[in-house]
């Protein structure tokens, strides 16, 4: 599969994605991600993982890039964490405690 056969897949499991977004905003947020190719992603309440898989996956076609979830209570089912695990970091607890900056980005 080339590239771009790769990424039309991943768009479309983008519109797959359990998230609570519609389809245009789960496609918008793909987009922006595979457009910018940030290094790093920092998203604030992550619940079940929607909208963490969709990034997820804008990120893996990019082959760039790094997630970092902050949830104190996620509830990622178990088989959606093991697809995001491998560029993704999940901090358990309240995004309002102290030194927060140096548990996202240590170094």
């Amino acid at each position: 599969m080339n590239n771009n056969n790769s990424i039309i897949e991943l768009a479309k499991n983008t519109l797959n994605t359990n998230a609570l977004l519609e389809s245009k905003e789960k496609l918008i947020l793909f987009n922006l991600i595979y457009t910018l190719k940030p290094k790093k992603i920092l998203e604030i309440g992550s619940f079940k993982g929607g909208s963490a898989e969709i990034i997820y996956n804008a990120i893996e076609a990019n082959k760039i890039g790094k997630l970092i979830l902050i949830d104190i209570n996620p509830k990622i089912p178990k088989e959606k964490w093991e697809k995001i695990k491998n560029r993704t970091n999940l901090l358990i607890g309240d995004s309002f405690i102290g030194n927060l900056h140096s548990r996202i980005f240590p170094g």
